[in-house]
């Protein structure tokens, strides 16, 4: 009687869970519509046709990250190869392939 009793409460505990509110939702929905290679060579190309200077600077960075409501994006940083205030080089690139570029400190 003590082991059905378990039972019902581990699978009622389960089910709570399944379909309860308190659900946490995985943040990962799948494969980014733009791989890493795409948007390092989109990042390379903007950086040439823009005059981006990134030739004493190597890219410290590129992870994929969430982008609002809109889905995700590619974030990718460049360092200087020496300590030059202002040297940092930050590009967003979105899935539509559209490309934000900051700078840094």
């Amino acid at each position: 009687m003590k082991i059905i009793f378990l039972l019902i409460i581990t699978l009622t505990l389960a089910l709570t869970q399944v379909t309860g509110s308190a659900v946490i939702h995985p943040t990962n929905t799948g494969r980014p519509g733009l791989l890493i290679d795409e948007a390092l060579t989109i990042a390379n190309q903007y950086a040439a046709t823009h005059q981006i200077e990134a030739s004493q600077h190597y890219i410290d960075s590129a992870r994929l990250g969430p982008d609002g409501d809109t889905g995700k994006l590619w974030m990718i940083t460049w360092l200087p190869n020496e300590n030059v205030k202002g040297g940092e080089i930050y590009m967003q690139i979105y899935m539509d392939k559209s490309v934000k570029v900051s700078r840094g400190r």
